[in-house]
């Protein structure tokens, strides 16, 4: 029996599931912002910071990381949205998931609310993160969820990172925008990590350092990967690179399932196989 590919289960129920709630306010910092979709509540001359829905993950921000811009993304449902409709539409729940680059626990979580949270690990190279990251899986309810803070990459060691006002965007790169620090951070071996976590699937966006993570990744244990990636008209030969890279080894993109050419989905076909 031939397993329908999970685009063709309902593209436009999927994406009618991905909503913004109506917000709840505390008192925060902030400077005042309009937010789309939301009321703004003015209290001694501030902005009371929101709680978010996003694919049903309750987002906080209480130890003030993220920027005025990210609360927009927040707002307007733009936060991951294409990586978390790709993470509900492919996810089974007995897969083992790795999720590079955490981000703030999004989409972390919401692999955890599919597969369970024993079965998710996620790696986050900004240690600032690591407070709002463990925040937002305990309000979720998923504290089980495993989280490495390091740079997986090969060997070990230690790395710089960049870390950017919109931290979305740090990365390896001294050409970050609005970078307000440089960290030293522990390197964590890619595939001694895969071996330990036995995951099956990777959900990475870690900001194009995609492109090196390939060479040295052992694809084997993998039968999905959902990848951002970053192209740009000076990187079009390393996109190129990586779908060899992954067709080569038996790792097929499902274009039926890719959203944009930002998010990528490559699949084994024995995963639509009974």
């Amino acid at each position: 029996m031939t397993r329908v590919s999970p685009l063709a289960q309902g593209v436009n129920a999927t994406r009618m599931s991905t909503r913004v709630s109506k917000a709840q306010f505390s008192i925060v910092s902030f400077p005042k912002r309009h937010y789309p979709n939301h009321k703004n509540k003015e209290m001694g001359g501030h902005v009371a910071e929101q709680t978010y829905s996003l694919s049903g993950i309750t987002v906080e921000d209480p130890f003030g990381v993220f920027s005025p811009k990210l609360h927009r993304a927040m707002a307007k449902d733009r936060y991951e949205r294409l990586e978390r409709i790709a993470v509900e539409r492919c996810l089974k729940p007995d897969d083992r998931v790795l999720d590079l680059g955490a981000g703030c626990g999004v989409v972390g979580a919401l692999a955890a609310s599919i597969v369970g949270a024993d079965a998710v690990t996620s790696v986050e190279a900004n240690p600032a993160l690591t407070d709002t990251i463990k925040h937002i899986h305990k309000i979720n309810g998923y504290e089980d969820i495993n989280l490495v803070t390091g740079l997986a990459g090969k060997g070990q060691g230690n790395a710089t990172f960049y870390v950017s006002r919109d931290f979305w965007a740090s990365s390896l790169s001294p050409d970050t925008p609005d970078i307000v620090s440089k960290e030293k951070i522990k390197k964590i071996d890619i595939n001694d990590l895969v071996r330990d976590v036995k995951a099956n699937v990777l959900v990475c966006d870690i900001e194009g350092a995609e492109f090196p993570l390939i060479d040295v990744l052992d694809l084997k244990p993998f039968d999905l990967i959902i990848m951002e990636l970053h192209p740009t008209p000076t990187n079009i030969k390393k996109v190129g690179k990586l779908y060899q890279t992954m067709i080569a080894a038996g790792l097929l993109p499902d274009l039926s399932t890719a959203l944009r050419p930002s998010v990528a989905v490559f699949v084994r076909a024995k995963r639509f196989e009974a």
